[in-house]
């Protein structure tokens, strides 16, 4: 895929700006100016799903989670979030059978074996889950580590487990 050129690169960065800042409508303002032949980049794909999911339109970000497995799947991040759409959809399982059909291709890349723990615990799978908060935790390290600590998710876990520190 061809390399974002400005002035289109920094509107898809601008997007990224006002999606963190929580501004979604001027995030979306920002990708509408892109070039047509960018709107399929997986750069903009990326962002465009992070605007969506926060927003939960989940059939628009299966669309765009379709479109980024099409055009990266290279990309870890297309994996996952296609597993994010899935999850919002209520289809824990295939979302859990989604990233772990891809754990081994991506094996440094914490954010995997983390959601696999998320969705173990959706599942009621807390041995799983466990085992997949220790991996994520050994690849991501402390970043990983005062994510779980905070996630709603993964509070039961690591309460039974004794591992709130």
């Amino acid at each position: 895929m061809n390399v974002l050129e400005p002035p289109d690169r920094l509107y898809v960065e601008a997007a990224k700006g006002w999606y963190l800042l929580g501004n979604l409508e001027e995030a979306k303002a920002e990708l509408q100016k892109l070039a047509p032949g960018y709107c399929d980049h997986p750069d903009v794909l990326e962002v465009r799903f992070a605007i969506y999911c926060r927003a939960a339109n989940w059939p628009l970000c299966m669309e765009i989670a379709t479109a980024l497995l099409e055009v990266a799947p290279e990309r870890p991040t297309s994996w996952i979030n296609c597993a994010t759409v899935l999850h919002g959809l209520k289809e824990t399982q295939s979302a859990w059978h989604t990233l772990h059909n891809v754990l081994d291709r991506f094996p440094k890349v914490a954010l995997i074996p983390y959601h696999l723990a998320v969705f173990g615990c959706a599942l009621g799978q807390s041995s799983a889950a466990l085992k997949m908060l220790e991996r994520a935790v050994a690849v991501g390290g402390d970043p990983i580590r005062g994510q779980a600590l905070t996630d709603p998710d993964l509070k039961d876990l690591l309460r039974n487990s004794g591992k709130q520190h």
